[in-house]
């Protein structure tokens, strides 16, 4: 059967015959199904595991339509012509499809790859198609199992959040009744309240940032932007970290040398200022952190920088992911949120974070927001 000489395939049986033994070996033993289709959309032959995966016979498998019988009627069927014509055309497809069964009707979901080649001289349309219900029901079982862990972080935290808050606070008072109606606190004593009050605020933190991380998750994080000056998030953020800039004995310098105004929420931002300053504090005791804050045409710039031992380049990406430390086995405390809660803060004001390499060393975490 050939016309203006190249062959034409009618049937299976034609194009088995004339590709070989050989070929249909290979043909039969692909581990995806496969189909071959003339350009009108006739199907001419298939493999083994197409039968297997359709369940249905040899004879049988060409009669049927990918349209109307191998396809679910969830699917979009606009698509599939529209794909068609672009195969056609010479554009290799990709996409995910939910397939039938023609004979009980069941469905499953399946990614299809279809190209346009040349065989013994004829134009066909190439099918693989790969069962992927095994995978997708992991993947919804575990985006449940995400969602019920999401909501019991959300609840435990906001439980906790004013117990702890209270407990703060009357660690708070009876450390200053005691300084007041005391000359002078047993050392143990006076140690052991600022313990308290450290752990108490330690804990409090940590399940702000856990309910944070979940309103993130749920996309729920509240942003109020309103118009504000960049000055006065960097000094609070500042005053919120002193303790711990004290603390680690590093020396704070400022470069602030315009107001900057623009529309943010300056509590959200000033999280995230203080997140990255207290990520400096704790891996870079003892170094200077510069703060500077710069314009940049239509955007704000902050920058943190630090004297530590900086932070390897293959890691500069990874740091804002969750649950991600600098030093994993170091003694460190934190569950490694807060560069986290950075970019996704900085990211809903349509902003960027990095972190650069100095080349004096260190670090230098950079905010980036539009005005």
């Amino acid at each position: 059967m050939e016309a203006d000489g190249n062959r034409t395939f009618q049937n299976a049986a034609d194009l088995m015959r004339l590709a070989g033994p050989a070929f249909k070996t290979l043909f039969d033993n692909i581990y995806d199904a496969v189909l071959l289709h003339a350009l009108d959309g006739r199907i001419l032959a298939v493999n083994r595991k197409m039968l297997e995966m359709y369940r249905v016979t040899a004879g049988e498998s060409c009669s049927f339509s990918i349209e109307t019988d191998y396809s679910s009627e969830k699917n979009p069927h606009e698509r599939l012509r529209a794909t068609w014509d672009k195969v056609i055309a010479g554009e290799n497809q990709f996409f995910d499809w939910t397939a039938r069964r023609p004979h009980d009707g069941s469905t499953f979901d399946v990614e299809v790859f279809l190209c346009r080649l040349t065989l013994l001289g004829t134009d066909l349309i190439l099918a693989t198609v790969r069962d992927v219900s095994h995978s997708k029901e992991i993947e919804r079982q575990l985006r449940s199992a995400l969602a019920v862990r999401d909501e019991f972080l959300s609840v435990t935290s906001h439980e906790l959040k004013t117990p702890l808050a209270s407990l703060a606070m009357q660690v708070q008072l009876m450390v200053r009744k005691f300084r007041r109606e005391t000359e002078a606190l047993p050392e143990w004593s006076d140690r052991l309240l600022e313990g308290t009050l450290e752990s108490v605020t330690r804990l409090s933190k940590l399940m702000d940032d856990l309910l944070d991380v979940s309103r993130m998750e749920q996309a729920k994080l509240s942003i109020n932007p309103r118009k504000a000056d960049l000055r006065s998030i960097v000094h609070q953020a500042i005053d919120k970290m002193s303790g711990a800039l004290m603390q680690a004995k590093c020396d704070v310098r400022l470069e602030i040398p315009e107001t900057i105004e623009g529309f943010w929420d300056c509590d959200r931002l000033t999280q995230a200022l203080s997140n990255v300053i207290s990520n400096s504090a704790k891996y870079a005791a003892g170094s200077k952190v510069t703060i500077r804050t710069l314009l940049r045409g239509p955007r704000a710039r902050i920058e943190v920088e630090d004297g530590g031992s900086g932070i390897d380049v293959n890691s500069h990406a990874a740091i804002f992911d969750k649950f991600t430390r600098l030093q994993p086995q170091s003694h460190k405390k934190g569950l490694g949120l807060g560069l986290y809660i950075v970019r996704q803060i900085v990211e809903a004001h349509m902003g960027t974070v990095h972190v650069e390499q100095p080349a004096a060393g260190g670090s230098r975490f950079v905010i980036e927001l539009p005005l």
